[in-house]
């Protein structure tokens, strides 16, 4: 029995496209910890790079949920995608 964790993406826009709403949930993201996933002009998480910096940490406005923001920059457009881990369930 593996148990999954639930993910809804709250938004995945560039820079330059986002919207009011997109900027308020960005502004109520606190990070804990991040990392970098390195990949050879590859897609994550619906974005295309190289380079992925993923934060991990929690949301004013999600309180209780994990919460991951990514951006990358592919070819300098830089785009990003929130993400709330939701429940967890057995699968």
């Amino acid at each position: 029995m593996d148990l999954k964790t639930q993910e809804k993406i709250i938004f995945c826009n560039t820079v330059e496209n986002l919207t009011s709403v997109e900027i308020d949930e960005l502004n109520a993201f606190h990070a804990r910890s991040c990392c970098m996933i390195l990949k050879n002009d590859d897609y994550y998480y619906g974005l295309r790079a190289n380079h992925f910096v993923v934060e991990e940490g929690w949301s004013e406005r999600h309180i209780f949920s994990r919460m991951k923001l990514i951006s990358a920059n592919h070819k300098g457009g830089r785009a990003m995608v929130l993400i709330r881990e939701g429940e967890v369930f057995k699968e």
